[in-house]
């Protein structure tokens, strides 16, 4: 996961010994210590170039610009 916490990749993060490693589905996980502990779910569905990776159990928080 990178500027966004979270966010997806296709590929390793720059520091990786930061994250929580998992491998689910084939599909190689890097989870940031600040989304370690939020009982998130993690899946992959579809199937073939349409399969994807989805996290459930996040609430969208988004930055509130102020002026």
């Amino acid at each position: 996961m990178a500027a966004v916490a979270g966010s997806p990749e296709a590929r390793s993060p720059d520091e990786s010994q930061r994250y929580q490693h998992h491998i689910q589905d084939d599909i190689s996980i890097h989870i940031a210590p600040e989304l370690a502990n939020e009982n998130l779910r993690i899946g992959a569905e579809g199937w073939w170039k349409l399969r994807r990776l989805y996290v459930d159990g996040v609430a969208v928080q988004s930055k509130r610009i102020t002026r």
